[in-house]
């Protein structure tokens, strides 16, 4: 078992050190034999739970207008919104990156940013200094087993 990002992991898969790997998309599917997960992954924002827009139950993509934000190195916001009409892309302000999502949320807690993220990875329930808020207007982060 072997635990990394999906750029660590498709090199892993390429390089025969895995059998197969469980990757968020996009995936080259004229690379990759794939079998979808048929469960939908919610991208948010990870940040501290004493910040002004944790009191929102919910983001939009104008939340997100000149916060300094830290994205996966794998994924990142941009991607994200490549599909998206130019009037409704917020201005970005991407500060730093990440590896693996639980990097991020200790730079999140340190207070460096807002941590672009999919829900359920980081437990931010109980005694957590973090919370979770889903962003609408994102697509869905779909898994596959490659």
């Amino acid at each position: 078992m072997s635990s990394g990002d999906s750029l660590d992991l498709a090199n892993q898969l390429d390089s025969e050190l895995l059998d197969f790997a469980l990757l968020f998309s996009p995936i080259d599917p004229l690379k990759y034999n794939m079998l979808p997960i048929p469960y939908e992954n919610t991208w948010g924002l990870l940040m501290r739970q004493d910040d002004p827009l944790a009191g929102k139950e919910r983001l939009v993509l104008a939340d997100l207008n000149d916060l300094p934000l830290i994205v996966s190195r794998q994924y990142g916001l941009r991607q994200l919104l490549e599909n998206h009409p130019a009037e409704n892309t917020p201005r970005l302000n991407v500060v730093g990156s990440y590896s693996l999502l639980y990097n991020g949320s200790l730079m999140a807690e340190d207070g460096l940013g807002y941590v672009l993220g999919i829900d359920g990875i980081i437990n931010v329930t109980g005694n957590s200094p973090l919370c979770f808020r889903p962003i609408d207007g994102l697509p869905k982060a779909n898994m596959f087993l490659v």
